[in-house]
C-alpha cells in the first residue's frame, strides 16, 4: 500500500514537470513572436492576394511597389449605359497610395500598450486579416478616359446665363440644363471589391450616376436680362472736360457682367475693361502740367514765363461715376478730371527743390551749321530747357528727346551711319546732347553712358569732349548725385549753344583734365608736307575729378577713339 502512494505522487510530479516545461515552451515561442514582429508587419497581416506579414520595415517599400505595379495592370471591363470598354486600373486613373499603405499595415499590432500588442499579434497569428490598400482617384484623368471611350456619359450642369447677342443689339437668356457625373465613392468601393478578387481575371465596373442640378434656374436671371437691356437701350455719352465721347451700344454691353454672389447672379460692371477704355481715351484729355520757366539773374532764380497746370483722368473716380451712372441708365455720365501742379509754380518751388546757385555752364559752337542742323538744333534744344532731374535720377537724352520723326518737326540733315555720312532726320543733334555731356562733367556729376564720334567733327572742338546720340542707342546718361533738384535751362547766342545746371551747391569741387591727345596720325608728312591719313586715328582721354572736404569722391576717365573723316566719304 505505501509503495503504491510513493508511486502516485511520483507520478504527479512529473506530470506537473511536463505540464510547466509546455508552458515555458508556449512562453518563449510567444515572447519570440513578439520579438520577431517588432520591425516587420506582424504576421497574419496581408493584402489582397498578396502574403506581407512579417516583411521587414525595410523591404515593405519594395514589395509594395511590385505589388501595385501588378495591380496597376489589372484588366477591368468599364461599363456605361449603352457601351463598354476594357483598360486597366493605372489607365483609369486608379492611384495607389504607398506610405498609406505602408502606415496602415504598420499599424496593427504595433499601437497601444505592450500587452495589447501581444494579444493582437496573438490574435493576428491565427486569426489572419486581410488589409485593403489605400486607394484614390485621379478625377481628371478618370473623366478624360470616360470622355474619349464612353462619350455622353458625363455631362456637366449648365447654369442659367444672360448672353449679349450681338446681332440682335441685346441680351438674352440662355436655359439651364440639367447634368450628370460619376459616382465617384462608390466607383472606389466596386474597385476595392476588384483588388480583393483574383489576379488572373477581368474585374467588372458597372458606372453610376448621380444627377447634377443646375444651380441657377432661368427665373432667376430674367430679369437680369431685362435690367442690362435698358442700361443699354439709348445712346450714351462720356463728357471729359472738353471731349466728348460717344460709346457704341456694344462697347457697353462688353462693360455689363453677370457675377455670382453667395450663389445668386447679380449685375455688375467689368471695371477691367472699363479702365482699359480710359486709359485708351486718357490721351485726349490728360495735359501734362508746364513748369515755370526761371532765369538766374543777380545771384537768384527768378521765373520769367508763368506755370500751367495740367490735368489728368482719375481713373478710379471716373469707374465709380460711369458704374453709378449706367445703374441709374443716365445718358450722360461726367469723368472725374483732376488738376495737376506743376513742380514749378511759384517762387516757394523753387526753394523748396533746392534750386540756388548755378552748378555748371556746358557750351558748344555750331557756327557754319546749315539751315536744317541749326533748325534740328533748336527742336533738341526745346526738349531739355526747364528740364528738372530728381535726386538720384538717372537722366537718358534718348529718353527726353522722344521720337525723331518729321512729326516732332525735324528736318533731314547728315548724320554718320554704317560707316557713311548721309542725311537723315534730325542731324546735329549731337551738339545738344555734347553741350549738355560738358555741363554734366562741369557739375561733377556720376555719367553712366557716353561714346564718341566716329570722327572728329569741327562743331565739337576740343576732341574728346564730344557725346554721340542716335535714336535708341547709343545715349547719353548721368546720374543727378547733387542733394536736390537739377533745373536745366539754355541760351543760344551768336551760334553758340548754352546749357546751365542750376540747383544746389554741396560744396563739391570739379577737376576737370584734358581732353588729353594720347595719339594723333591722322595727318602724316611726305615730301615734306602735311597731308589726311585715310588710316590715322585720333586718340584722347578726359578725366572727371570730383574732391569734397579734400578727398576725392568719384573720378571717371572718357577715352576716345576717331578715325580718319576721309574713310567715311568725307
Amino acid at each position: 500500500m505505501r509503495n503504491k502512494i510513493i508511486n502516485h505522487q511520483s507520478g504527479g510530479f512529473s506530470y506537473g514537470y511536463f505540464l510547466l516545461g509546455i508552458f515555458f515552451v508556449v512562453l518563449f515561442l510567444l515572447i519570440g513572436l513578439f520579438w520577431y514582429n517588432q520591425s516587420r508587419v506582424v504576421l497574419g497581416i496581408n493584402l489582397p492576394n498578396q502574403k506581407i506579414g512579417g516583411t521587414r520595415v525595410e523591404k515593405i517599400d519594395q514589395k509594395l511597389d511590385d505589388y501595385f505595379e501588378l495591380l496597376g495592370r489589372r484588366k477591368v471591363l468599364v461599363s456605361g449605359a449603352n457601351r463598354s470598354f476594357l483598360t486597366n486600373l493605372k489607365d483609369l486613373g486608379v492611384i495607389f497610395s504607398k506610405e498609406k499603405t505602408k502606415k496602415k499595415l504598420l499599424s496593427f499590432g504595433h499601437q497601444g500598450s505592450s500587452i495589447d500588442q501581444f494579444a493582437l499579434q496573438i490574435e493576428f497569428l491565427f486569426l489572419t486579416r486581410k488589409i485593403d490598400p489605400v486607394i484614390s482617384i485621379d478625377e481628371d484623368k478618370f473623366r478624360s478616359l470616360i470622355k474619349k471611350n464612353l462619350p455622353g456619359t458625363e455631362i456637366d450642369s449648365q447654369d442659367a446665363m444672360v448672353k449679349y447677342n450681338s446681332i440682335n443689339g441685346d441680351f438674352e437668356v440662355v436655359s439651364s440644363q440639367v447634368g450628370q457625373k460619376v459616382k465617384i465613392d462608390v466607383l472606389l468601393n466596386n474597385v476595392r471589391q476588384i483588388i480583393n478578387q483574383r489576379l488572373d481575371g477581368v474585374g467588372h465596373l458597372q458606372l453610376e450616376l448621380k444627377i447634377i442640378q443646375p444651380k441657377i434656374k432661368v427665373e432667376d436671371v430674367i430679369h437680369l436680362a431685362s435690367q442690362a437691356n435698358k442700361i443699354i437701350g439709348g445712346p450714351i455719352t462720356i463728357v471729359g472736360g472738353k471731349e466728348i465721347f460717344k460709346i457704341k451700344r456694344d462697347l457697353v454691353a462688353e462693360w455689363i457682367s453677370f457675377p455670382v454672389v453667395d450663389g445668386q447672379p447679380q449685375l455688375s460692371f467689368d471695371r477691367k475693361k472699363i479702365r482699359s477704355y480710359l486709359i485708351k481715351i486718357s490721351s485726349r484729355i490728360n495735359q501734362a502740367p508746364i513748369n515755370a520757366r526761371v532765369t538766374f539773374e543777380d545771384g537768384k532764380v527768378k521765373i520769367f514765363q508763368l506755370a500751367h497746370w495740367g490735368k489728368e483722368i482719375n481713373i478710379e473716380k471716373s469707374i465709380s461715376n460711369l458704374e453709378s451712372g449706367l445703374s441709374r441708365q443716365q445718358r450722360k455720365i461726367k469723368l472725374v478730371i483732376d488738376p495737376i501742379k506743376p513742380l514749378i509754380a511759384d517762387d516757394q518751388d523753387i526753394k523748396k527743390l533746392g534750386i540756388e546757385s548755378l552748378l555748371a555752364v556746358g557750351e558748344s559752337d555750331f557756327s557754319g551749321s546749315p539751315a536744317n542742323r541749326i533748325h534740328n538744333i533748336k527742336i533738341g534744344v526745346s526738349k531739355i530747357s526747364g528740364l528738372l532731374i530728381k535726386p538720384n535720377e538717372e537722366f537718358s537724352f534718348d529718353r527726353t528727346l522722344g521720337e525723331i520723326n518729321k512729326k516732332s518737326g525735324y528736318l533731314p540733315e547728315l548724320v554718320i551711319k554704317n560707316h557713311r555720312v548721309v542725311p537723315e532726320l534730325g542731324g546735329g543733334l549731337c551738339q545738344v546732347s555734347t553741350t549738355v555731356f560738358r555741363a554734366a562733367v562741369r557739375a561733377g556729376l556720376i555719367i553712366t553712358e557716353r561714346q564718341p564720334h566716329a570722327f572728329p567733327v569741327v562743331y565739337y572742338n576740343p576732341q574728346g569732349f564730344d557725346a554721340t546720340i542716335y535714336s535708341h542707342s547709343p545715349d547719353l546718361r548721368f546720374i543727378n548725385n547733387t542733394p536736390n533738384y537739377l533745373l536745366v535751362q539754355t541760351k543760344i547766342e551768336d551760334h553758340h549753344l548754352y546749357v546751365y545746371f542750376y540747383g544746389t551747391n554741396d560744396q563739391r569741387r570739379v577737376e576737370i583734365i584734358g581732353p588729353k591727345v594720347l595719339k594723333n596720325t591722322l595727318k602724316i608728312r611726305k615730301e615734306g608736307k602735311l597731308i589726311d591719313n585715310p588710316q590715322g586715328i585720333l586718340k584722347t582721354v578726359l578725366t572727371e575729378k570730383v574732391w569734397r572736404n579734400g578727398k576725392i569722391v568719384y573720378q571717371k576717365n572718357f577715352w576716345s577713339i576717331y578715325h580718319s573723316p576721309l574713310s567715311f566719304g568725307e
